[in-house]
């Protein structure tokens, strides 16, 4: 298991982002099939991009393709 740098609830997000960010970190996926499984509208897409930001930026997701 990789080891993460704090427990990812600590960033206060909302209920529903959180568990997206848990749908995010499950499964090994480019950002491009993350976008085409989690988002349909815009704003959904614009969420995904910006939780996958969070995630790399705060050394959850490391290896972002």
């Amino acid at each position: 298991a990789t080891k993460v740098p704090f427990p990812i609830e600590q960033l206060r997000l909302a209920g529903r982002e959180l568990r997206l960010i848990r749908r995010l970190l499950e499964k090994e996926a480019t950002v491009k099939e993350k976008l085409r499984r989690y988002a349909s509208t815009e704003d959904e897409r614009k969420n995904v991009l910006r939780l996958l930001f969070i995630l790399h930026q705060t050394g959850h997701l490391i290896d972002l393709k």
